[in-house]
């Protein structure tokens, strides 16, 4: 009983009661499925030095004890919480652990939390693959939003593949969830996935309006993951209209929310390319190269494909603008992994490539990409065709005056 109403208690939102209940639970025998709500609800807490201990702990106890679900559970928020953290080693160990030893109704949730990793590490088509099951609504966690968490996941997934029409959707079913659930904590969440996806297919007034929206949200109830993706969201749609110095406040009001919420090295990898981008914009290409080549080392090291990807073109500009050799083999290499990193952003980038080191086979690229998105874009379609064709002439423009 105790167990169950830890549960409960966690899922509204009541954290230190969870704990409690747990922990009162786990005196009377309960075990590893104590230490499991334990470690979400310090997780919850943004403790997650301690709720990666109370996880690995619930590991050794349901090994002991022979309780083979709880194992998958306990190994699920290890490590969940480590990619939380950035520790995407430690996280992938735990979650393909997980993955392997599930059965039944665990099948499609330990699929869903390894999903997600891989669409952090860039192996977007295998993650969305893992996480079809859980958007369909298959499996059932006792803790947790495992379907709205396979869905976000997805969206994002959807959109790095180029078809921002099932993204939508996928933010559609989150809202859908969310109402279902009232689970509070998910406030904001699709309101800036949604942003993103619109902004990228040139409906730029909607996607302020969407993450002005996220950011009131998660503000009033104190989120500081949705928060920072809002200003980062606000942030991208002030460089896309020139507005530097907007865009820097709102880079700023990103960072001051620090990095005691998950997913902050995200946050803090996102804000230093759009550093990047503005301090070439104002030609402070020296300072441009440092801080993508910061991003380029950190993505490297922790495995993440997409921001090493963007990192390393913006390396490129900043050594182009420097007068500095510039390994185009490496820029093309860069720009073929696009199309399963960053399809929603794939041709406006290789626009800019083709512009800058004046590589003809890169502007039909550029062309390529972008007829193959605005032919996915149903009925943003129109809209992105105009943001296309107005961005490719500037683009034109800059090459021929540069």
């Amino acid at each position: 009983g105790l167990v169950v109403r830890a549960r409960v208690r966690m899922m509204l939102g009541d954290y230190h009661g969870a704990i409690g209940d747990a922990e009162a639970a786990a005196e009377l025998g309960a075990g590893a499925p104590a230490l499991e709500l334990q470690a979400w609800s310090s997780h919850y807490l943004r403790e997650f030095a301690e709720a990666a201990r109370l996880a690995d702990e619930g590991v050794t106890r349901a090994e002991h004890d022979g309780d083979a679900d709880a194992r998958v559970g306990c190994l699920t928020v290890g490590g969940w919480v480590r990619q939380s953290m950035g520790d995407l080693a430690g996280a992938e160990e735990r979650l393909v652990a997980a993955h392997a030893s599930s059965s039944g109704a665990w099948r499609p949730v330990s699929a869903a939390w390894l999903g997600g990793l891989r669409v952090h590490q860039g192996q977007v088509e295998e993650g969305l693959a893992l996480l079809e099951p859980a958007m369909a609504g298959s499996g059932v966690a006792p803790w947790g939003s495992p379907t709205a968490h396979a869905l976000l996941f997805g969206a994002q997934a959807y959109a790095h593949l180029g078809q921002p029409m099932q993204a939508l959707a996928a933010v559609d079913a989150i809202e859908s969830e969310q109402a279902r659930t009232g689970v509070v904590r998910w406030a904001g969440r699709a309101e800036n996935t949604r942003g993103w996806i619109l902004r990228n297919l040139g409906e730029t007034e909607l996607a302020d309006e969407s993450n002005l929206a996220a950011l009131e949200h998660a503000t009033a109830i104190d989120m500081h993951e949705p928060m920072s993706h809002a200003h980062l969201d606000l942030a991208a749609g002030a460089i896309m209209r020139h507005d530097f110095d907007a865009a820097a406040q709102s880079i700023g009001a990103a960072r001051a929310l620090g990095d005691r919420h998950a997913l902050s090295w995200r946050h803090h990898m996102r804000a230093d390319l759009y550093a990047a981008q503005i301090a070439l914009a104002g030609g402070h290409c020296e300072d441009a190269l440092v801080i993508a080549e910061g991003v380029v080392s950190t993505g490297i090291a922790m495995g993440v494909q997409r921001h090493t990807a963007m990192g390393s073109l913006l390396v490129a500009e900043a050594r182009h603008g420097l007068g500095l050799p510039v390994d185009l083999d490496r820029v093309g290499e860069m720009l073929e992994t696009l199309d399963r990193l960053a399809a929603l952003e794939a041709w406006w980038l290789t626009a800019e490539a083709a512009s800058s080191f004046g590589v003809e086979s890169w502007s039909g690229l550029a062309e390529r990409r972008a007829a193959r998105l605005v032919r996915s874009a149903g009925r943003y379609a129109e809209t992105l065709r105009r943001a296309v064709a107005a961005r490719l002439t500037r683009t034109r423009k800059s090459s021929t005056s540069g």
